[in-house]
């Protein structure tokens, strides 16, 4: 994990550039591989005008960057400082560094063969290392420390959220999702049904049932009967058309709800779904031929209401069952004794 999926750079850059005002120390946060993820704030010319633009200089003060921890001097002469940021488990995510300050004031014959190693103009090195703020050591490293515990601190108060909101939205899928299958549960259709009731826009019912699904379990043993359970569940599930909403029923009963207006784009999806799923083949047995019956209802057609649109399709499913299963059929008012008389 990296510092930038924790907190927000806008954020972290708020912060530093209010202590770098306030402690006149230069600062820039590291992600997690050691790459700079901000900009480099309240640093001099002395550093980014002139060492870094150096071959030498850069790669040596890139080392002190990523190798350095706590409070040390850098190859140059100044006093800087680095502190990993650690999650409460010990991993580690980013990392902050900065100074770029004096205890006391430079030595420029230092300064001088510094910018004869490093090919810089003498008279132009040593103008910029005269900028540079000087503060007591003690003050430097109180100001480091402040820094290193705000951002410990801020990282883990927002990982400590980020892992609140991720234990909410599993505990909310909990609730919502069958365990076998991973589809939507029993509950959570119907409340998606009411809910599509009350937009008052057409879709469509699936209700599908697996032929002689006693008889599977009987003859394999549960165990396969799971197996065909979730490989049902998994094609309807690819199967089903953009928002619309597949579930488990219970037991081998599974839903689709889908934005569907008319009955002949109903049937097409119903005819291409077992298709699909007589295709499905079993390492257990290769002649193994699944099927399944499916009954239909369509709102607002064939109910107002979630209990009247489910007990549609269930008719139309019994209607397909008691011919002998492997075929579909759209809800009919001859298919309730009480709308037939």
């Amino acid at each position: 994990m990296d510092i930038r999926d924790i907190v927000d750079i806008d954020k972290m850059e708020e912060i530093m550039k209010a202590w770098s005002t306030a402690c006149n120390m230069a600062t820039v946060c590291l992600g997690a591989k050691g790459e700079y993820i901000t900009g480099q704030i309240g640093f001099t010319d002395f550093c980014t005008k002139y060492t870094r633009q150096t071959e030498k200089g850069d790669t040596r003060c890139q080392y002190c960057d990523r190798n350095n921890e706590g409070i040390y001097y850098c190859h140059a002469g100044l006093m800087d400082f680095g502190f990993d940021i650690f999650l409460e488990n010990g991993e580690k995510v980013g990392r902050i560094i900065g100074g770029q300050v004096l205890s006391k004031p430079i030595d420029e014959d230092k300064i001088i063969a510094l910018a004869d190693d490093l090919g810089i103009p003498r008279e132009e090195y040593l103008e910029a290392a005269r900028k540079i703020p000087i503060r007591d050591e003690e003050s430097i490293k109180s100001s480091a420390f402040l820094l290193d515990r705000v951002f410990n601190y801020l990282v883990n108060s927002e990982y400590a959220k980020l892992l609140q909101e991720k234990n909410i939205t599993k505990l909310d899928m909990i609730s919502k999702c069958d365990s076998l299958t991973g589809l939507y549960n029993n509950k959570y259709c119907k409340e998606f049904v009411a809910k599509k009731v009350s937009e008052n826009k057409p879709f469509a019912m699936f209700i599908f049932d697996l032929d002689k699904f006693k008889h599977i379990n009987d003859t394999y043993g549960h165990m396969f009967g799971d197996k065909v359970l979730k490989s049902f569940a998994n094609i309807i599930d690819m199967q089903k058309p953009k928002d619309a909403v597949a579930g488990r029923h219970g037991g081998d009963e599974f839903v689709i709800i889908a934005p569907i207006s008319s009955e002949r784009q109903a049937k097409c999806l119903a005819a291409a779904i077992q298709k699909v799923i007589k295709t499905i083949s079993f390492e257990e047995d290769s002649d193994f031929l699944l099927t399944t019956s499916i009954g239909i209802s369509m709102y607002p057609n064939h109910g107002s209401d979630v209990a009247r649109l489910y007990e549609n399709a269930d008719l139309a499913l019994y209607a397909v069952k008691k011919n002998g299963g492997n075929g579909y059929m759209m809800y009919q008012n001859t298919l309730r004794s009480d709308e037939a008389l």
